[in-house]
């Protein structure tokens, strides 16, 4: 397997896991208010945090392709959270033409959200990394 493919299958896996945890806990946090939305965080920071170690260290990715990567990957998530909402929203008969920018609008911004924060995120650990091995 290229590293290309290893890539793509990075971000195809980090997708459908945060598709998985936001479908998988989104009935639960109606019935437990917010708690199951807080544990839907905490996994997807964890799946956040894990595709970007994976591309920095098993990977040797840049920091800007790091950040791209996971970037696409929670854009990706965003987009099918956002298409299940308006299939589910279609077929109780409540949809309205706010789901299909919803389409748009959810992939785009935290795409661009998760890429700053995870540009910011490898620049901090890189520089940390470096003074570390600096002071031994």
């Amino acid at each position: 397997m290229t590293d290309r493919s290893r890539r793509i299958l990075g971000v195809l896996v980090a997708g459908l896991l945060y598709l998985v945890i936001g479908i998988g806990t989104a009935d639960l946090a109606r019935l437990s208010a917010g708690a199951w939305r807080l544990v839907a965080w905490a996994t997807s920071a964890v799946v956040f945090l894990a595709h970007i170690a994976y591309e920095r260290m098993r990977l040797h990715s840049t920091t800007t392709r790091s950040a791209l990567h996971a970037a696409l990957a929670v854009a990706l998530g965003a987009f099918g959270l956002a298409l299940a909402a308006t299939l589910r929203a279609a077929a109780e008969g409540n949809y309205r033409g706010a789901f299909a920018l919803a389409l748009v609008a959810w992939p785009a911004m935290t795409g661009i959200a998760s890429f700053a924060a995870a540009w910011v995120l490898v620049t901090v650990a890189g520089l940390l990394g470096k003074t570390a091995r600096e002071s031994q």
